[in-house]
């Protein structure tokens, strides 16, 4: 009977960190851990039944999403904005495995992606890999764009992992919805609309504006990331040099006699050097 091989396939993780866990008493670490549980719980329902499997690591959760990265995205959004437990959130997408044996070991590379993201990120916000950007515009193009790069954190393999968030605007713009202005970002960092079709557009001075068509789901919120490019200021205008002047007659006789000086000391000194 031939030995059962793993099974392998891609699928979005979502990686739920909770921050300085390791310096936490036992039982205080027990209480964090079961807080975590219970966000991960209340944010399941944007996701479809049967979509998910939840993982249990040290100080964190990982939650695998099968074929729907927009869904994870969502999930990770509606997991964020609880406000009672520093914690970050990773988001990658890539090859999961269940190895064979009693034990249905989850591993791959997505898992090791997601939590070297979500190490990187600080509490309360959410970053994806380049991966899962991939993935989303795959998925719902227009949504893409609410994902910018932002750095770079080294996973368990010392592999860099670019990294892509959200609601971030650089240098602050004027947040409009459907026309409607939403607030400044920063500080605002969500938005949540009714279902429907709605267009996103964020404003900064002068800078040309990004607009983004979206298709929002039933309860879903949304965050927005952009770094407006300042174009660099003109190089300063340098005057034109100004000719110069003619020697008049009398102070061109000087000149010359003081070159004719010059170069009768100049023959003086070769001789008395003896050239």
């Amino acid at each position: 009977m031939p030995t059962p091989r793993s099974t392998a396939s891609h699928a979005s993780v979502v990686f739920l960190r909770i921050h300085d866990f390791a310096q936490q008493v036992v039982a205080e670490q027990a209480r964090l851990e079961g807080e975590l549980g219970e966000i991960v719980a209340a944010a399941l329902p944007v996701l479809g039944a049967d979509q998910s499997v939840v993982l249990d690591a040290q100080g964190a959760l990982a939650v695998v999403i099968l074929a729907n990265p927009r869904g994870a995205l969502r999930f990770a959004w509606r997991a964020a904005v609880s406000r009672d437990l520093d914690f970050s959130v990773g988001l990658a997408h890539g090859p999961v495995r269940v190895a064979p044996g009693p034990l249905q070991v989850v591993y791959g590379d997505a898992l090791v992606a997601a939590e070297a993201i979500a190490r990187a990120t600080e509490a309360g916000s959410v970053s994806a890999s380049r991966e899962f950007r991939d993935a989303l515009a795959r998925a719902q193009p227009g949504m893409r764009r609410l994902l910018a790069r932002t750095g770079s954190a080294i996973d368990a393999h010392d592999r860099a992992r670019e990294m892509f968030s959200a609601f971030n605007v650089k240098p602050e713009g004027e947040v409009y919805i459907d026309g409607a202005l939403k607030g400044m970002s920063p500080p605002l960092k969500r938005v949540q609309l009714p279902a429907g079709k709605h267009v996103v557009e964020i404003r900064s001075g002068s800078l040309k504006p990004v607009i983004v068509d979206l298709a929002i789901g039933p309860g879903e919120e949304f965050a927005v990331q952009h770094s407006f490019v300042i174009p660099p200021p003109p190089p300063p205008v340098k005057p034109a040099p100004k000719p110069a002047a003619k020697a008049k007659p009398q102070q061109q006789n000087q000149q010359q006699q003081q070159q004719q000086q010059k170069t009768l000391w100049d023959r003086v000194v070769d001789w008395l050097n003896g050239s």
